[in-house]
């Protein structure tokens, strides 16, 4: 699930950090260089994110193999593995991106690339994913709230074609949409004498189209995406919570005086498998509600607050908290496999033939 920071005012080392910038006016009467450095580098990035990233990639793992391991995959399961692979490549490649910059930084390793200039190339290819997964959140948030809205036309309109064409094209849309970016900061790497070691790297020089194509790219991804996408979850939430409780008052109002019988058996699985959904539904929903939240505040203060910026007088402030709202997206793209643990049964079954021992499961069957 999530969307990252990235500065549009980068010198010649390309480094999305505060400590490359050398033309700021003042220092940040709020936040000294040592705190931003040991807060933002060392504690949230270096060692916060990495640790969570970690157990997310593990975590997105166990699903796709679960996923692929329940059988074919139907209208359903398509989302939630397109999902699962989203994440994965989100949290997976920013880690390779971390990695860089920690290299570049806490043990100079030499290169002839730039570590911190292909750190940030790097860095654009998870926030594809990123948006991948807001888009594939949104979309299973559409199918499950029409599942109860227009329960009899449910099966024809969302197909197990059709899901995984909606997959993939959102795969493939993303992709289109980041080709500029790509191809723009690739050929802004350009060769450049290094200060450091007197010999001759690639970094990131980027060039005025690509400054253009950044912004553009921000406010589209900082902005119109989690607005949209929140807005839709929201909405498909309040639907499907309406009309599952509809549905439940209108199946306890048509039980039999006896309850004991199969048909009053029946219905009392039903309503358990609504009250589920419902849960499921709504803790999905909030955490992803609550990733995007922090983002869409920090775009609003820097509004309201023009010195809230990378660049600005409280630039140290800023990127302070701006690593703290990432840690949320990553959270977002983590602990799904708790809830469906929880609240699918199907998933429940599959995760435990696959990590249970045999002993283990001839007990649980007996």
């Amino acid at each position: 699930m999530t969307s990252t920071s990235y500065s549009l005012d980068l010198n010649q080392t390309g480094l999305t950090t505060k400590t490359v910038i050398t033309t700021v006016a003042a220092a940040d009467p709020l936040v000294s260089d040592f705190v931003y450095n040991l807060v933002s580098y060392v504690i949230l990035r270096s060692v916060v994110q990495v640790v969570l990233r970690v157990l997310g990639i593990c975590a997105n793992v166990i699903n796709i193999l679960v996923f692929l391991k329940a059988g074919p995959v139907d209208s359903v399961t398509a989302g939630f593995l397109g999902l699962a692979v989203a994440d994965l490549c989100f949290l997976m490649i920013f880690l390779a991106s971390i990695a860089l910059i920690i290299m570049d930084k806490s043990f100079t390793v030499y290169s002839y690339i730039d570590l911190s200039s292909l750190s940030f190339v790097i860095s654009m290819y998870p926030i594809m994913f990123g948006d991948v997964s807001y888009l594939i959140t949104t979309y299973l948030a559409i199918q499950k709230a029409c599942c109860v809205a227009i329960p009899l036309r449910f099966k024809n309109v969302f197909t197990r074609t059709r899901s995984i064409a909606v997959v993939v094209s959102t795969y493939v849309v993303a992709l289109v949409y980041y080709c500029p970016i790509f191809v723009s900061m690739a050929l802004d790497l350009q060769p450049f004498r290094s200060t450091k070691s007197n010999s001759v790297k690639l970094y990131l020089l980027l060039s005025p189209f690509t400054r253009e194509l950044l912004r553009l790219f921000r406010l589209v991804n900082k902005t119109i995406i989690p607005f949209a996408t929140q807005s839709i979850v929201i909405l498909c939430l309040a639907l499907l919570t309406t009309h599952l409780r509809r549905s439940s008052k209108f199946r306890q109002s048509m039980k039999a005086p006896k309850s004991s019988n199969a048909k009053g058996g029946n219905t009392d699985v039903a309503d358990v498998k609504g009250l589920r959904a419902i849960q499921s539904v709504t803790l999905m929903s909030a955490i992803f509600v609550a990733s995007n939240l922090p983002d869409i505040c920090i775009n609003i203060a820097t509004m309201l607050v023009p010195e809230f910026n990378d660049r600005k007088f409280l630039n140290n402030l800023y990127w302070v908290v701006e690593e703290s709202s990432n840690i949320f997206p990553i959270i977002n793209s983590s602990v799904l496999i708790l809830i469906y643990l929880k609240y699918n049964s199907g998933y429940y079954k599959q995760f435990s033939k696959i990590f249970r021992r045999p002993s283990e499961l001839k007990k649980v069957k007996i």
